[in-house]
């Protein structure tokens, strides 16, 4: 790229699969639909980076990398009109959380990673006043995450 050329922020690659029968977007993908729980996902996907570093994560960036997937998980999840119920969390294998603060991802499901849920998270966060470098860090950690999730078979391609 350029210097000083403008690429707007796009939004992640995180789609819903077609139909309810669990057949992937293209022939030949396997897609797991009903499978664990996006807090034990994240978790999974946190590891992997851990281990696929030569240096291993820091406790700071694994930190940061749940906070940016709990901050627009939460915006996600309140614009479905969700909230979070700490005992309904624990009981779907929602994972431990932060006393009094249950895990933002556990309100939500494989299938609520639409490209349109999304969008909304981050233009809610643009509204809200996010800095720019918040908001693209942000975005990097869940273009991974998804990323991550298509090539393991959660999510269709």
């Amino acid at each position: 790229m350029a210097t000083g050329s403008y690429r707007p922020l796009a939004p992640t690659r995180c789609t819903r699969l077609p139909n309810q029968s669990g057949e992937a977007a293209r022939p030949g993908a396997r897609v797991q639909r009903m499978g664990k729980p996006l807090p034990v996902l994240a978790d999974e996907w946190i590891r992997y980076k851990r281990t696929r570093t030569r240096r291993g994560l820091s406790v700071a960036s694994e930190t940061a990398y749940r906070a940016d997937l709990a901050a627009v998980a939460r915006r996600v999840a309140s614009d479905l009109g969700r909230r979070a119920d700490p005992e309904l969390l624990a009981a779907e294998g929602g994972g431990p959380a932060p006393v009094g603060r249950p895990d933002p991802l556990a309100l939500l499901s494989l299938d609520d990673l639409t490209e349109d849920n999304l969008a909304a998270a981050f233009a809610a966060l643009v509204e809200a006043d996010y800095a720019a470098a918040t908001r693209s860090r942000m975005l990097s950690a869940w273009r991974g995450w998804c990323r991550w999730l298509a090539r393991s078979g959660h999510l269709p391609v």
